[in-house]
C-alpha cells in the first residue's frame, strides 16, 4: 500500500491516490471504503487501478492519522498520516519578465513555503524545476525555456505538484 501525496493544503481538496498491492485491489468496494483524516471521512472512487479520495479542509496545519477503510475503527490497512500546511501565497514576483532562453532566477515572496516537496510552474510548464528554497516567505525559481512573449503565470507547490496556488 502506499499513499501519494501525504500532505497538502489546511483549503482541502488534495487529490490523494491510494496504490493497493498483491490483489487488495479485487477485494475492496470503492463505495463502501472510505479515507479517514483523524475522524473525518471522505468517500474513495476507483482511478487507474487504483483508489482516490480527497482531503477535507481542516482549521489548522498538522499531521493527523490517515487510515483506508469501512469505519475507523476497522482500518483496511495500516495507519499512515496526512500533514496538513497552510495555504501557500504568493505576494510577489522579481523580476516579472526574462528571456525567452529561459534560465532567469525568479524571487518569489510569498507565505507558506516549505523546504520540501516544493515545486515552482511556469504557466503549465515545469521546466527544469531547479527550485531554491530560502525561507518560508522566499523561494528562487529558474524559468524554464519559452517558444513565445508574453506575461505567464507562475505557481509554487508544496506536495510535488499535486497542488499548484492559483495566483501568481
Amino acid at each position: 500500500l502506499s499513499v501519494h501525496p501525504t500532505k497538502g493544503p489546511i483549503s482541502g481538496n488534495t487529490l490523494i491516490k491510494i496504490v493497493l498491492t498483491n490483489g487488495t485491489f479485487s477485494r475492496i468496494k470503492p463505495p463502501n471504503t472510505f479515507c479517514f483524516f483523524g475522524q473525518d471521512s471522505q468517500p474513495t472512487f476507483a482511478w487507474e487501478e487504483s483508489l482516490s479520495c480527497y482531503s477535507p479542509a481542516v482549521f489548522e496545519s498538522g499531521r493527523v492519522p490517515f487510515q483506508l477503510g469501512s469505519r475507523p475503527q476497522n482500518p483496511v490497512r495500516s495507519l499512515f498520516a496526512f500533514e496538513y500546511y497552510i495555504d501557500v501565497h504568493i505576494q510577489s514576483i522579481v523580476p516579472s519578465h526574462g528571456s525567452l532562453r529561459g534560465g532567469t532566477s525568479v524571487s518569489i515572496i510569498g507565505n507558506g513555503f516549505q523546504a520540501s516537496n516544493l515545486l515552482c510552474k511556469f504557466k503549465e510548464n515545469l521546466g527544469n524545476n531547479f527550485v531554491k528554497y530560502s525561507s518560508s516567505t522566499l523561494v528562487m525559481c529558474a524559468s524554464p525555456a519559452s517558444t513565445s512573449i508574453g506575461t505567464v503565470s507562475v505557481e509554487i507547490s508544496n506536495n510535488d505538484g499535486v497542488d499548484f496556488t492559483s495566483e501568481g
